[in-house]
């Protein structure tokens, strides 16, 4: 009867160990699945953050540059209008990405109100070179810099991924 016990015990051993090491591997696959689809969702909503980042400053830098060409131009003239249609242009893909940049923000808890916050210095001051048709700009290439540096913090942590500053930070 020992003996028969043996043979039953040496046969489940490695049935056992087959059985567990199927379940782990299952269990594995299904947390790999759900990772791999977190990070997916981390990296399309950072890449889109990302985007209309980038498309905020390059309008922003746009709009600048064209209301120093307006400067040259007579007003009332065609040049002025089209001068003018393409400011306002500008301002309108500047507010859609002012709004999906808030909408972005909301994933990154730590940072995204930084980002935000930057971001209204920067176009508070647009505006008011803008209705006054002078000021300095200086100050608002400060705040880009300065916007940049909280978006790269934001996009970083939408992606939970350490930056050196968040490192320096801790």
């Amino acid at each position: 009867m020992i003996e028969y016990l043996k043979l039953v015990a040496s046969c489940l051993t490695p049935l056992t160990i087959i059985l567990i090491g199927i379940i782990i591997n299952r269990r594995l696959e299904k947390s790999k699945i759900e990772f791999l689809k977190e990070k997916e969702w981390q990296i399309i909503w950072a890449d889109r953050f990302l985007n209309s980042a980038n498309e905020l400053n390059d309008n922003i830098s746009f709009l600048i540059c064209t209301l120093f060409e307006l400067q040259g131009v007579q007003n009332g003239t065609n040049e002025y209008r089209e001068k003018i249609i393409l400011m306002m242009k500008y301002r309108k893909s500047i507010q859609v990405n002012e709004w999906n940049i808030k909408n972005y923000t909301q994933f990154s808890e730590n940072n995204g109100q930084y980002v935000v916050n930057t971001l209204k210095d920067i176009l508070d001051g647009l505006t008011n070179i803008i209705d006054n048709r002078q000021g300095d700009i200086e100050p608002i290439r400060q705040k880009q810099f300065e916007f940049n540096k909280v978006v790269r913090n934001a996009h970083a942590e939408i992606l939970k991924i350490n930056t050196v500053d968040n490192i320096m930070n801790k």
